[in-house]
């Protein structure tokens, strides 16, 4: 069995994966981290997730409060160019 972490089972035929809700927020200035996210939402609806990708800037913080509910995840996703400072 496949599993995002030990309390996301990813087998549909166990769970409705539908119900959760998983927010990627990417911050990226060559693209990496947003071709990375990307690819993180495809891999995600293969599995019945809801996805919702956005640039790290484009999100409105102010509403944060309102999506810290059961079912709702985020993962955030950054990479350096550089030096790495």
């Amino acid at each position: 069995m496949n599993k995002v972490n030990e309390n996301v089972n990813i087998n549909t035929q166990e769970n409705s994966n539908n119900e959760i809700e998983i927010f990627i927020l990417y911050g990226s200035q060559t693209g990496t981290s947003k071709f990375a996210s990307e690819e993180l939402e495809r891999q995600l609806i293969k599995y019945d997730f809801r996805v919702t990708v956005s640039c790290l800037d484009e999100f409105n913080y102010l509403n944060l409060a309102k999506f810290c509910i059961k079912n709702k995840y985020f993962v955030f996703i950054t990479a350096t160019t550089g030096n790495s400072t």
